[in-house]
């Protein structure tokens, strides 16, 4: 077998519960978890994803700043249904039933189209965890991005770090312990040269991260 294709997941919390529906229904009803030697463990737990993300996100949009809690719940069973998917999508792909239209009307593999340089701009997912602020981006076709932080979104780190490979990860710990703080981060893609390209991505995330 040659080189496998990229598993596809939503990088918008508002686009998972579809996505997460779709597969579950092809999983289930549709006979793939069948085909495919799904436990019913794995089944299961697809199911789980399924009901509880849209709960999840519901309760994530209704919380105010300080509910960060649920905002955090919500990003650790989105990100941990992405890594189950992702896991099964790989085992799929080796498994002896395999066809790629499959996994193309579970919506795994979707067809990219070439970015612009000048255009590009980092799709960066920031996910708070009890240790970490985790982001995930989309290499595409780029060497790799650029990433400034800032404590107020106005000044900025002097040199920017520099990641070939998502996730980058912010690990340090808060300034003040235990007292939640609101972190910035600027993103911009770089070329295969090295050379800076295209636009800046800027999220933010309220942080708790103790030593």
């Amino acid at each position: 077998m040659g080189k496998t294709k990229a598993i596809f997941f939503p990088r918008e919390d508002g686009s998972v519960p579809a996505h997460v529906n779709n597969v579950n229904e092809k999983i289930t009803t549709g006979g793939l978890g069948v085909k495919y030697d799904w436990t019913p463990a794995e089944v299961g737990a697809l199911g789980t994803f399924a009901s509880k993300i849209p709960t999840d996100i519901s309760a994530a949009e209704a919380a105010s700043q300080t509910a960060q809690g649920l905002n955090n719940a919500k990003d650790k069973r989105i990100h941990d249904c992405e890594l189950f998917l992702n896991d099964k999508g790989h085992y799929m792909q080796k498994h002896a039933n395999y066809d790629p239209q499959d996994l193309e009307a579970m919506g795994m593999y979707v067809n990219h189209t070439p970015p612009d340089p000048d255009t590009a701009k980092p799709e960066v997912k920031p996910t708070v965890l009890p240790d970490m602020v985790r982001h995930d981006w989309l290499k595409k076709s780029w060497g790799g991005v650029l990433v400034w932080t800032s404590p107020d979104g106005i000044t900025w780190s002097n040199q920017p770090q520099t990641d070939t490979r998502s996730p980058w990860e912010d690990t340090r710990p808060n300034a003040v312990p235990n007292v939640a703080e609101i972190r910035h981060y600027k993103f911009r893609y770089f070329d295969k040269a090295g050379k800076p390209i295209g636009l800046e991505t800027i999220v933010k995330a309220l942080v708790n991260i103790t030593p």
